[in-house]
């Protein structure tokens, strides 16, 4: 039995997080944040117009942020964009890990994404209404397949 309010032992804060791409120019980024990855199946319709499982999962999307005075970091992220540009480098997929922990600093779920790619980046808006808030540069990474490994 647990009180009103209480953290049970397991719980996974939502800023407890790494994402690691394997092959980049440095070995880690910092991204600040993540995007969902949010999978799912293709539906097909059919002719009595109810649904039915399509089979396949197309790829998805999930943009990531990472602070823009990280000059080496942006540096990694911009040459790993380049790799997807035509001529398009036989590298330019690669594998990431998603770890989340626990508020015990376990890893408490794992995903392996694989065959990731940059294929969009963005600055912030800008405004002189803005009180200071650090400015970051965004990427959206297209995901072919990810797998909850823990």
């Amino acid at each position: 039995m647990s009180l009103k309010g209480e953290i049970n032992a397991g719980h996974i804060p939502r800023n407890k997080y790494s994402l690691q791409v394997i092959g980049l120019a440095v070995p880690e980024v910092t991204f600040t944040s993540v995007g969902s990855l949010e999978e799912e199946i293709e539906k097909a319709t059919l002719p009595d117009r109810t649904a039915a499982s399509g089979g396949q999962k197309p790829p998805l999307e999930v943009e990531v942020r990472v602070p823009a005075h990280h000059d080496v970091e942006i540096s990694a992220m911009e040459t790993w964009y380049v790799e997807g540009q035509d001529p398009v480098s036989p590298t330019y997929k690669k594998t990431a890990v998603l770890n989340q922990f626990n508020i015990h600093g376990v890893v408490t779920r794992s995903y392996t994404l694989t065959g990731v790619w940059n294929m969009k980046r963005a600055t912030d808006d800008v405004s002189f209404e803005n009180e200071g808030e650090m400015a970051t540069h965004g990427y959206t990474l297209s995901i072919d397949e990810v797998v909850m490994t823990k």
